[in-house]
């Protein structure tokens, strides 16, 4: 019934479910409080009025939508980047691009580097474990070979 209340205040029935709504609240009491609150509350929305746009405002857009054609629209979106020579030509890279790439690769350096040497260093010291285990063997098939002596 609130749907129906509040359908009813705001002036959306038919004729004669506003006929339905009306009996019933000449019957019902507590029903017509109920409205008479809900009408308090909708007044603000009631005594709202938009403002209008300005005139020139809304003559301009209607000037506007009636030159404007779908081709002359794709035409401006699809017009040449200002970084574009008169002649035609696109410089192969402009400074903004030139900057990105440095940036870019900045980065992976930046990345990369602390990897590459971690990796450097630990091949250096597989590198010395592999020749003391040499040496070790080596000195051992020697002191094997002279009873026990080291050189």
């Amino acid at each position: 019934m609130n749907e129906r209340l509040i359908e009813y205040k705001l002036g959306l029935l038919g004729a004669e479910e506003r006929a339905d709504v009306e009996r019933l609240l000449a019957e019902d009491a507590d029903l017509s409080a109920r409205a008479d609150r809900l009408g308090r509350m909708l007044e603000p929305l009631a005594s709202w009025q938009a403002p209008e746009p300005p005139v020139s405002m809304v003559d301009d857009i209607v000037r506007a939508a009636e030159t404007a054609t779908p081709l002359s629209y794709i035409a401006a979106r699809t017009a040449l980047p200002p970084e574009r020579e008169p002649g035609g030509r696109r410089p192969i890279l402009t400074l903004r691009e030139v900057i990105a790439l440095a940036a870019c690769i900045a980065l992976f350096i930046g990345v990369i580097g602390p990897g590459a040497a971690s990796t450097r260093s630990r091949r250096l010291q597989a590198l010395c474990a592999d020749n003391m285990a040499g040496l070790y063997r080596g000195l051992s098939s020697y002191s094997m070979e002279n009873d026990g002596n080291l050189p």
